[in-house]
């Protein structure tokens, strides 16, 4: 997350500035992205989980799922948004073709709330 002063932009915003160097990138974060999407050229930006689960293998994806965090699981409405499984499946199915190889990394950013607003309770 930015705030007013703060010199490191958020880390939506770091992703797409450094896609070219991945094939797939899915997560949240649409409001804090800004202007940066009008440079993605290498990359088909997908908002739905309907556009998820048609990727054609052969392309590149920044896949932004929410304006904000991406809901937790008992949050998230099955039918629309896509879950971490959902995400990582489709991300498998489109990297596994690679003949070069390739290297995932899969995080559940929310964890990390959920432990804080756990622990800030005692």
């Amino acid at each position: 997350r930015t705030r007013p002063g703060d010199t490191c932009p958020s880390i939506a915003k770091q992703l797409v500035q450094k896609a070219i160097f991945f094939d797939i990138i899915f997560g949240g974060g649409m409001k804090n992205i800004g202007p940066e999407l009008d440079n993605l050229k290498n990359h088909k930006l997908i908002t739905t989980k309907e556009e998820l689960e048609k990727l054609n293998i052969t392309e590149s994806y920044l896949g932004i799922f929410a304006n904000n965090h991406l809901p937790y699981k008992t949050d998230r409405e099955p039918e629309t948004d896509p879950s971490l499984v959902d995400m990582t499946l489709a991300a498998f199915e489109n990297v596994e073709q690679n003949e070069e190889g390739y290297a995932m990394i899969v995080e559940g950013g929310r964890i990390d709330h959920v432990n804080k607003t756990f622990f800030e309770r005692f």
